[in-house]
């Protein structure tokens, strides 16, 4: 960024940033997006890249200087490919004691980067970079020579176009501090957690539901998600309720803050704490992210945050963390003992080469990041430093492109569409698995999955649609994920730390059935429980 504005600004201020390139050495994830006809030279091996992706690639297109990329480690792999603007290039093996392919030469890449002269006769930019390889035969023969970027061709426009989106409408500017609200464990030692996942309100009683069975559609409005946010709330005795976004849908909804005021109505009037994130379809109504969730902050019970009071520039709204404590009178009383993070996943793509849907963006990792290191320093320092972080779970609605992990096999729940992911890995799972607290990520977004699966040490979770006015599946009952903390008792009968979190659905029928219960966390051991469901 620094480069950019520099580069944009006078004197001799320029439209669109100087180009760069990069040079490391293992390739990234998305070397393996090429097949054998979309690239100049040759794939004679596997793409021996990081087994997790941490979003490097996405950071260099959002940046929108990076032209090429060129690495090591594959000897007998020289490709050279474009994706979403930028090349990603092997050199080839040059070294003799390196393994390699006898009768495949030894080889080098360059790079010839070329400047544009003025009408005046002086000299301007950089109007191309090319490349070849130079085998180490006789002749040193050039081969395979490619024009990686150009002044004139097309993509200086995709370069202005996001250079409009990440200098301009990219970072918010939050100022000032909100109070966060004491919540801790009850005097049972449990901390109850209800997520709503969906409910895509719209105009109350005048809005139809979607994918009921035909004996159902009669009177079926979002007064019916309504009357199952109540039972769920009257017989869960949730201590705090998430709402994991496409809060309302906006399309259907005629004054977003009438729609809003409804649907968490529920929440509201049971002077129960909640708390609610952004989907992809809150916006499309009378108000924009930024005004959704600022109208979200100002209602009642509410622990929502606009964005971290201490911070000053991030990505999207509604990015904030909530710290549960021990029990009041126990030696936990004052010390977070459980970690809740929100974050905004994003609507859509706002990179004209990136179709789809938005994703977590560097400046909500990097807050993310230094938050988590700042709770688990205090939790493993006097007074009762522990030795491990306390246990942290994460809410937002797209989920990441790790959930297409999992086969139909290694999961608990079901999955009956695609996963609808950005089209970009931005990296984020990745840097839970770093941080080292994150036990379990909760999304929505895609109604008829609800599964559970473990990656890695992280459980990525689906709610499973909860909205009658969201798409559904005829015959299959809306449904609510349930997470409870429990906390451990010490040898001198008082309150320890959290020993366990589970999880568990309840279904909209007579009984609010209760199915599939798991343990995704214990501070003993790792797995399933036979009969978690109570």
């Amino acid at each position: 960024m620094k480069l950019r504005r520099a580069y944009m600004s006078k004197p001799e201020a320029q439209k669109a940033p100087a180009p760069g390139l990069v040079y490391f050495h293992i390739p990234l994830p998305e070397y393996s997006s090429f097949d054998s006809s979309n690239f100049t030279g040759v794939k004679q091996e596997n793409i021996s890249s990081p087994s997790v992706n941490s979003g490097f690639f996405t950071t260099m297109v959002e940046a929108g200087d990076v032209k090429a990329v060129f690495t090591g480690h594959d000897h007998v792999n020289d490709f050279c490919g474009e994706l979403t603007g930028i090349h990603l290039c092997y050199a080839g093996g040059f070294g003799y004691h390196a393994y390699g392919k006898a009768g495949w030469a030894r080889r080098a890449r360059v790079v010839v980067a070329s400047m544009e002269k003025t009408e005046k006769g002086g000299w301007g930019t950089v109007k191309s970079i090319k490349t070849w390889k130079h085998l180490d035969d006789e002749k040193l023969t050039a081969i395979e020579g490619q024009v990686l970027w150009s002044k004139s061709s097309v993509v200086v426009r995709l370069v202005v176009a996001l250079l409009v989106v990440t200098l301009l409408s990219g970072p918010i500017c939050i100022f000032g501090k909100q109070s966060q609200s004491a919540l801790r464990f009850d005097r049972n030692g449990e901390f109850r957690i209800l997520q709503v996942a969906d409910m895509h309100y719209g105009d109350g009683k005048t809005t139809p539901c979607e994918d009921v069975l035909l004996g159902q559609v009669r009177g079926c409005s979002d007064l019916n998600t309504t009357a199952f946010l109540k039972r769920m709330i009257l017989a869960f005795n949730p201590h705090l309720i998430v709402f994991t976004g496409d809060n309302i849908f906006g399309f259907d909804a005629t004054d977003a803050a009438s729609s809003m005021n409804a649907a968490f109505a529920p929440a509201v009037l049971a002077n129960i704490p909640w708390v609610a994130i952004l989907g992809n379809h809150d916006q499309e109504s009378t108000l924009s992210r930024e005004g959704v969730m600022k109208h979200i902050v100002g209602m009642k019970n509410t622990l929502s945050q606009l964005n971290p009071p201490e911070v000053h520039v991030i990505d999207g709204f509604g990015n904030y963390n909530l710290e549960i404590h021990g029990i009041e009178g126990s030696t936990f009383a004052n010390k977070s003992v459980l970690n809740l993070y929100f974050l905004d996943s994003g609507d859509y793509s706002t990179v004209p080469s990136i179709p789809g849907y938005g994703w977590i963006k560097p400046s909500q990792q990097f807050w993310f990041q230094r938050t988590s290191m700042k709770l688990r320093r205090a939790y493993m320092n006097k007074p009762e430093a522990q030795k491990a972080p306390a246990p942290g779970l994460v809410y937002f609605h797209i989920p990441l492109p790790e959930y297409a992990s999992f086969g139909s096999s290694n999961f608990t729940g079901v999955k009956q569409e695609s996963i609808s992911s950005p089209s970009v890995n931005s990296g984020f799972f990745t840097t839970m698995v770093e941080a080292g607290d994150v036990k379990a990520v909760f999304t929505g977004h895609d109604h008829v999955n609800d599964f559970c699966g473990e990656l890695t040490g992280i459980h990525l979770c689906y709610a499973g649609g909860f909205g009658y006015h969201a798409y559904g599946k005829a015959g299959w009952a809306r449904r609510a994920r349930v997470v409870v903390a429990s906390m451990e008792k010490t040898e001198k009968g008082g309150w320890g730390a959290v020993k366990s979190i589970k999880t568990w659905k309840h279904l909209d029928d007579e009984k609010l059935t209760t199915i599939e219960g798991q343990v995704l966390w214990s501070k003993s051991s790792v797995g399933n429980a036979s009969s978690l469901v109570p």
